[in-house]
């Protein structure tokens, strides 16, 4: 197949994507995004040049964060306590700290170079839809349109919080997996898939799934057989991702002790007090599942600020077209096996809700925006099925994006006044 070309539409998504992205990082007041507080301080250490960070007893402080919370952050409030995330991987840290000493330590900067890393995103969603549906660009141009003007993706990625370059180098890796699914297999392609898992491993711990599916990938067969082979290809990706993340997990097993090459043991023992998932029970799953397709749209804050029930019901709508829409186009592709491309993707998908669902089983953490990094599966998957469900003189790229960018419009003046 040949390597598609980029649709310079592509540059008008980018354009809107910006423009939206702006509104939350400017209007959201300081504080008022998940864990900001937190990733704002491992930036600051390192801008200080105080080191890599380690977690210890006494960076969460429950009581402390629940009353900054409870009063909106108020001006002056002292920050510096607030330091649970310091057993994250450093590499979205290390990129901001020299915008953290060249704008002096200015929130709204660092919030618009997180936006920036987050474009990022964007262009992974368009390239997987671009090479998942070569005949019909209009799907990879609406797929990226909804990752561009999805609100709650907005408001994260428009925050200073590593899963921007989590989601970047999640649809990074879920391009080039395509790619490799879809093309021919050479020493270029490997390597950059070395490359991007070497810098997942060095982002968060979100995109290991992926990182070990790319890692994989490389043993099964691709379509021509012309590369360099599967096991050279398997060890040039394994090998530069550890090359490039390895000495993470061995820092780790020195700072933590024993096999906590993750920090999450330490996490574990650290946040005394974050609310636990206690005994499963329909109403409980009920609950769990209402938040998280509440907080995957649209809940802004700490989750704190909700939609309106119609808000809620039109997503509802939005998604069922979506899913109804795939439902018809697997029929119209008939009794034929699927794609390996859509394969891969289907279990890339699975395993990012596995570890949420995982995640879930210990901590009550119902947060949408742990779907965030298989992006590219949702909008790709969301784009193609809305416009199948569509009368053909209404399947326009631009109808989802352009529903998702007037609905970030009236989140950023209807809800946004809340957090102040």
């Amino acid at each position: 197949m040949a390597r598609p070309r980029i649709d310079p539409r592509l540059g008008v998504i980018l354009a809107l994507y910006f423009g939206l992205g702006s509104l939350f990082a400017w209007q959201t007041p300081p504080w008022q995004a998940p864990d900001e507080p937190a990733h704002y301080n491992y930036v600051r250490h390192l801008a200080e040049g105080r080191g890599l960070p380690e977690l210890r007893p006494g960076d969460w402080d429950a009581a402390y964060l629940d009353f900054l919370k409870a009063n909106r952050f108020p001006p002056g409030a002292d920050i510096g306590p607030i330091r649970y995330e310091f057993h994250q991987p450093p590499l979205y840290y290390l990129l901001l700290a020299p915008i953290y000493l060249a704008a002096g330590g200015s929130l709204p900067a660092l919030r618009l170079v997180s936006l920036a890393v987050g474009a990022l995103a964007v262009v992974g969603v368009y390239l997987v839809g671009r090479r998942l549906f070569p005949a019909e660009p209009g799907i990879a141009l609406g797929a990226a349109g909804v990752a561009a003007a999805l609100p709650q993706n907005l408001a994260v990625l428009a925050s200073v919080n590593n899963d921007a370059l989590a989601e970047a180098v999640a649809s990074g890796l879920l391009a080039w997996g395509v790619a490799g699914l879809t093309g021919r297999r050479t020493w270029g392609w490997a390597l950059a898939g070395g490359l991007l898992a070497g810098l997942g491993l060095l982002t968060k711990t979100t995109v290991y799934p992926l990182v070990g599916l790319a890692v994989l990938l490389t043993l099964v067969p691709g379509p021509k057989a012309d590369g360099p082979g599967r096991l050279k290809t398997f060890a040039a990706v394994a090998g530069l991702a550890l090359l490039l993340g390895g000495w993470w997990f061995l820092r780790n097993a020195a700072v933590y002790g024993g096999l906590d090459i993750f920090g999450l043991g330490r996490h574990d023992q650290v946040v005394v007090g974050q609310p636990r998932t206690g005994p499963l029970s329909a109403r409980l799953l009920l609950d769990w599942s209402l938040t998280a397709f509440r907080s995957f749209w649209l809940q802004l804050g700490w989750m704190g600020v909700p939609a309106e029930d119609w808000v809620y019901g039109l997503l509802a709508a939005v998604t069922l077209l979506g899913l109804g829409g795939l439902v018809l186009l697997a029929r119209d592709s008939g009794p034929t096996r699927p794609a390996p491309a859509a394969v891969w993707l289907g279990l890339a998908a699975a395993l990012v809700a596995a570890q949420f669902a995982a995640y879930n089983l210990q901590f009550y953490q119902p947060q949408g925006r742990y779907l965030f990094p298989a992006m590219a599966v949702w909008a790709v998957g969301l784009a193609a099925g809305f416009r199948r469900a569509l009368a053909p003189e209404l399947r326009g790229w631009w109808v989802l994006p352009a529903l998702l960018a007037a609905l970030s419009v009236w989140a950023v003046v209807r809800y946004i006044p809340f957090l102040r």
